[in-house]
This record gives C-alpha cells, structure tokens and sequence, in this order.
C-alpha cells in the first residue's frame, strides 16, 4: 500500500511541476486552424524545451536543438565510448507548408503563419524542431 501511495505522490508532483510553465506562460494562445491543424508560438516550444531560435534577414527561422550525451565508461571507469553532442536543425519560412530539417524538406500540414507578432508552426513540427 504505501509503494502505491508514493507512487501517487511522485507522479502528482511530476504533473504539477511541468504544468506550471503553462500556467505562467503569458503569450498568443495557440489556435486551431479551419484545417483542424493545431498552430503553437514556436518561440514557447523552443524556449520550453530549451532550443536555439535565430531570425534571418530573409524572414526565415532556424531552430537549432542540442542534446549532448555523456561518455560511456567500464566497470573500471576507462571510456568506452566518447561523448558526443548530437544537433538538428530545422528552417521554418512564413507562409510555406514546409520545413527543411537537416537540409531535407518536409511538407507541414499548415503554413508557418505570423499572429501577434509571433511565428505560429502546428505542434507535431514544433516538438520536432525542438527537440531530440
């Protein structure tokens, strides 16, 4: 019984500490497109999920997440494998349905549109773009 009940606990404080950056965040709300695409703020998404976000001269958005492995020892704490860091970058342009990850385009359900001063891309491009 009392596994079950820290279970319960642990998994109640898991919720609320990553709901809270929802809770504070205070920004264009994300939206549903006639389509039925639903458009997040990328800058949120990157930010939440801890990636880099340029804005180019030309209008484009270059999203670039890093993810950085550590080495893999022994038993006797001799490498085995170096670490590395691992990276993806993703090109978003407004008002194309695609977006260029690691230099391969991708067609996106919906364009990348700009609502409230913010660039908007559906969600699935998004968490993709930001994370690894």
């Amino acid at each position: 019984m009392r596994g079950k009940t820290v279970f319960a606990l642990l998994l109640t404080l898991t919720v609320l500490v990553t709901a809270v950056p929802a809770w504070a965040y205070e920004g264009p709300a994300p939206y549903t497109t006639p389509g039925g695409v639903f458009m997040v703020p990328l800058r949120w998404v990157a930010a939440a999920n801890g990636a880099d976000l340029l804005v180019g001269a030309d209008g484009s958005v270059v999203v670039t997440a890093r993810k950085v492995e550590p080495p893999v020892l022994d038993e006797f704490y001799l490498p085995v494998r170096p670490g590395r860091t691992l990276e993806r970058v993703t090109v978003f342009r407004v008002g194309q349905a695609k977006a260029w990850v690691r230099g391969v385009e991708i067609p996106m359900p919906a364009p990348a549109e700009v609502r409230d001063g913010r660039l908007f891309v559906p969600v699935q491009f998004a968490l993709l773009a930001t994370r690894i």
